[in-house]
């Protein structure tokens, strides 16, 4: 919900959200699997990551490529804005 918050700050805009108790996605999950589907839209896997912890450490990233990670708003200021967006 941070993240949706933050894009919708960057773009000028008021996100439409809902919120779904973690049971009721992983029951709808579920619910998905056992339905004849090719490619259902939500999976149990997916449910357990949403709600597990995540890591942001970047510093392997940036020992073996030399990619060093930046705030959300300056990259996206780096994509939609180049000149604006431009490393300090």
């Amino acid at each position: 919900l941070q993240l949706i918050r933050r894009l919708a700050a960057f773009f000028h805009t008021r996100p439409r959200t809902i919120s779904v108790p973690a049971s009721l996605l992983a029951l709808a999950a579920r619910a998905l699997a056992l339905l004849p589907l090719e490619k259902p839209p939500l999976y149990a896997d997916q449910v357990t990551r949403l709600f597990s912890p995540k890591s942001y450490d970047t510093e392997s990233a940036f020992l073996a490529f030399g990619f060093a990670a930046r705030p959300l708003e300056q990259g996206l200021n780096a994509l939609f804005h180049p000149r604006s967006g431009a490393l300090a």
